[in-house]
């Protein structure tokens, strides 16, 4: 296989590629399926439900000013207690997060480096990498599902979770669902969503058993490849760093700088309703929900709460804030 050549198996994949739509179209699907969701006075960014009762501001390279007509409108929605968006950074507001994102017109292998280059050949060799039915997510997706959730010490997941998913997004032409299989076995998968000329890589999963054989790598690789230099997309995202407390930032943080993605140090901006400013802007509040976290380590939303709240009060550790090891690995990855 040639270094930068995509394994015929997805050449012929008969599934199709989502072909993605506009932010508005995004918007009504949103209002559709029932989720609060806001566009902006002129169209440009979306409020998308992100998770439980937040709003995160779309897309993800947007740093303009937020409109306070905006904020008023977004918080008119039932269960929405936080809206956050990314702000550059300043000498008065330094960055607490990176946005990891990859624009280049030729990914390909041949700018990766050598460790990136073999796990993504040993992916490609062990796996069948192509896009996926939703029947297909449906039938063989969960154990992957599962597996990740328990890596990060989070609890089993419903069975509910991704037929509910399914139902939701099967029949909109966003999401798109590419696959690593080994046999009938699908051992690890991520979700695509497109929207005008951007990507974002949305959800991964894997089983655990099947990582030392590199699935996420030639998925990544795979989906990134192909949106960037096939589909001529301006940008892939692959999200922020985690807000949430007790994570391992630096392992996924160098895993996505080697896959070829920059790490732009971004300032992320969580603004909480007025009605409950004062309670989640207390340094008590925040160190008793970090304890809370603590004492239930399955349940994400604590974390993301808890980490939320430090970011607020004003009281971020090392585990919820982007700090000085980090920005120096991004600069040296970049040098090499």
């Amino acid at each position: 296989m040639m270094i930068n050549e995509i394994p015929s198996s997805f050449e012929t994949s008969v599934q199709k590629h989502a072909p993605g739509e506009t932010l508005s179209q995004f918007h009504s699907y949103f209002k559709q399926i029932g989720r609060p969701c806001e566009m902006s006075r002129d169209g440009s960014s979306l409020w998308f439900p992100n998770s439980w009762g937040e709003l995160l501001r779309l897309p993800l390279d947007c740093a303009d000013t937020v409109d306070r007509s905006e904020i008023t409108k977004a918080f008119r929605a039932k269960g929405i207690w936080v809206l956050s968006y990314l702000a550059a950074p300043d000498d008065t507001n330094p960055a607490n997060c990176f946005h990891y994102i990859c624009k280049d017109k030729n990914y390909n292998m041949d700018d990766l480096n050598a460790n990136s280059r073999r796990d993504i050949r040993r992916g490609f060799r062990s796996f069948n990498i192509r896009l996926c039915s939703w029947d297909e997510l449906l039938q063989k997706g969960y154990p992957a599902h599962a597996d990740t959730a328990a890596r990060h010490g989070y609890s089993k997941p419903s069975m509910n979770e991704l037929p509910q998913m399914a139902q939701q997004q099967r029949s909109f032409p966003f999401f798109e669902i590419w696959g690593a299989w080994d046999g009938d076995m699908l051992v690890a998968w991520l979700q695509v969503v497109k929207v005008d000329n951007w990507a974002m890589i949305n959800i991964v999963r894997s089983c655990t058993a099947s990582l030392r054989m590199c699935p996420n790598n030639a998925l990544l690789y795979a989906a990134t490849n192909h949106l960037l230099c096939n589909e001529k997309r301006a940008y892939v995202t692959y999200g922020l760093s985690s807000s949430q407390i007790d994570v391992n930032q630096a392992s996924m943080h160098a895993y996505k700088l080697k896959m070829g993605y920059e790490a732009i140090a971004m300032r992320r901006v969580f603004m909480p309703r007025s009605s409950i400013k004062l309670l989640v802007t207390s340094k008590l509040l925040a160190l008793t929900l970090t304890r809370i976290a603590r004492t239930f380590p399955n349940f994400a939303i604590l974390k993301k709460a808890a980490g939320m709240c430090q970011q607020i009060s004003g009281c971020a550790t090392a585990s919820t804030n982007v700090n000085a090891e980090h920005i120096n690995m991004s600069q040296k990855d970049e040098t090499q």
